[in-house]
């Protein structure tokens, strides 16, 4: 777990703190392939 401070944020937040890091994984995928 890298971000601790997640855990005090919304579910909201969260959501949107993830919905970040899956697109940066796609990208660095596309980038890789």
């Amino acid at each position: 777990w890298q971000h601790p401070e997640i855990a005090d944020y919304s579910d909201t937040s969260a959501r949107a703190w993830l919905f970040a890091v899956a697109r940066d994984v796609i990208i660095d995928e596309r980038g890789t392939t």
